[in-house]
């Protein structure tokens, strides 16, 4: 398995690790443009096995397994401070994977859950990763839009990117049908105000999974907050994790 590479390596030995995953058929490059955005925090990224840096792996199709393998990737570096955000999908990884540093342990200063609904509100959506393709892709494309969507459009990558998109939304949805308690690190969910799939409401919904505090706020943009509106996810995000590190 590749390692996970920092986007920000940071001359600050004491720099807080933020971990992020992206969502659903997408990849590293989802945080390209979170280089620098947050002081004091060295951005480290991980593909999923199957996408982008490592297209020799076999796809994941299920959260436990994709949490054993991130774990493994990841968890040598938990003695440090370190905070878990995701997109998505992989609001729901970080999530999973807060749950098993705790079990160690080594719980993150908090999780950031970007443009994802709380899991009771998950089996909400209808399942299409059962689909024929042509299906599958027009109610995928229907749903998210996005970067994704674009890609799909494109001949030459559709056949490459269909079966990573759909083995993304298996593992979605088998976790949707799951009844997740409650994890002890605070989260801070982040929805965009013109999300036609996450709701403010729906991500203020996250406040009956965690034991510790969590905050809701709302971000101008759609469902890519994290690449359409970096800067002001960032913004909002500063303040509420610099509470929660540890001081310079």
């Amino acid at each position: 398995m590749t390692n996970p590479v920092p986007t920000s390596p940071s001359s600050d030995r004491d720099a807080t690790l933020l971990f992020c995953l992206p969502y659903a058929g997408g990849s590293s490059m989802a945080f390209r443009s979170w280089t620098g955005a947050l002081p004091g925090c060295e951005v480290v990224t991980t593909d999923y096995p199957g996408h982008l840096l490592r297209p020799g792996e076999r796809l994941v199709r299920s959260m436990d397994r994709m949490v054993d393998l991130l774990c493994g990737e990841l968890a040598d570096r938990w003695d440090h401070p370190f905070v878990l955000l995701g997109s998505s999908m992989g609001a729901l990884v970080a999530f999973e994977l807060a749950r098993r540093a705790e079990a160690v342990g080594r719980p993150p200063a908090a999780v950031v859950l970007l443009s994802c609904a709380a899991p009771s509100l998950l089996p909400l959506l209808p399942p299409i990763a059962g689909l024929g393709d042509e299906a599958f892709l027009a109610a995928f494309t229907a749903r998210y839009g996005g970067p994704v969507h674009h890609l799909l459009d494109d001949p030459a990558s559709r056949d490459l990117l269909l079966p990573i998109v759909r083995a993304d939304m298996e593992l979605f949805e088998d976790y949707a049908r799951s009844c997740p308690a409650p994890v002890s690190c605070d989260l801070i969910a982040i929805a965009g105000a013109d999300d036609p799939v996450v709701t403010p409401d729906s991500a203020r919904a996250w406040g009956d999974f965690s034991k510790g505090r969590v905050d809701s706020l709302t971000v101008p943009g759609g469902h890519f907050v994290v690449e359409s509106n970096t800067a002001e996810v960032t913004a909002v995000l500063r303040p509420l994790l610099d509470r929660r590190l540890p001081a310079a």
